[in-house]
């Protein structure tokens, strides 16, 4: 679509162009044109091989708003999905580009990232998990180790039993040091019914409760 356009661009500027002193402006357009085919068809045959590109497909989340259509099309070749969310301190959405696994939903790994990040950029030690250890383990400014739970309420009144039982784990493993972060407000309720030993909030509240809790 971005070629088509392009193409049509020159078109135009073909018939415009009269003057010789415009002809520089033209080659320039002409230019920008071919490298785009080019870088084109270098995605098209292997996305990942562009090497005009310089993402870390290590990192969790993008914000698309740092991206360019190549950048974007690079990282949907390497396992990123996109999504509109609102980042935690945010008040709109924007459009984010989320590195999948097997497990997690999109909801869930944005948030856990989010958070993770967060805590990054605060200087915390930090440490991001899928399976069986909690979400996130991290160290608050006490250097006492704080355990954070992201739930989504998927397929809750299915695992109630078995989200009861893990989140009693947590509790005896970190007393006193872990939250429920849940992605729904909805939820929020239903998850605090079944984990009165441990704190519940929304995205809304982490930043305040993190502050309380010396996390950040």
């Amino acid at each position: 679509k971005i070629i088509l356009e392009e193409k049509k661009e020159l078109e135009l500027l073909d018939k415009k162009l009269k003057k010789p002193s415009d002809n520089r402006f033209k080659e320039e357009k002409q230019s920008s044109y071919v490298e785009r085919e080019l870088r084109e068809q270098i995605l098209k045959k292997d996305p990942r091989m562009d090497l005009n590109i310089d993402l870390d497909t290590d990192e969790f989340i993008y914000y698309a708003e740092d991206l360019d259509h190549y950048e974007e099309k690079y990282l949907k070749s390497n396992g990123y999905e996109s999504g509109n969310f609102v980042p935690i301190g945010e008040s709109r959405q924007t459009k984010v580009w989320v590195k999948m696994n097997k497990v997690e939903s999109i909801e869930h790994s944005f948030l856990t990232s989010n958070i993770y990040d967060i805590l990054i950029d605060y200087g915390r030690t930090a440490e991001r998990h899928i399976v069986q250890k909690p979400d996130i383990i991290t160290v608050d400014k006490n250097n006492k180790v704080f355990a954070i739970e992201v739930e989504t309420g998927i397929s809750f009144k299915k695992r109630k039993s078995k989200l009861k039982i893990k989140f009693e784990r947590v509790s005896k493993l970190y007393p006193g040091n872990c939250v429920i972060v849940v992605t729904d407000k909805n939820y929020k309720r239903s998850y605090q019914r079944i984990s009165s030993k441990i704190p519940v909030i929304v995205r809304k509240e982490f930043l305040s409760f993190a502050k309380e809790y010396k996390l950040i």
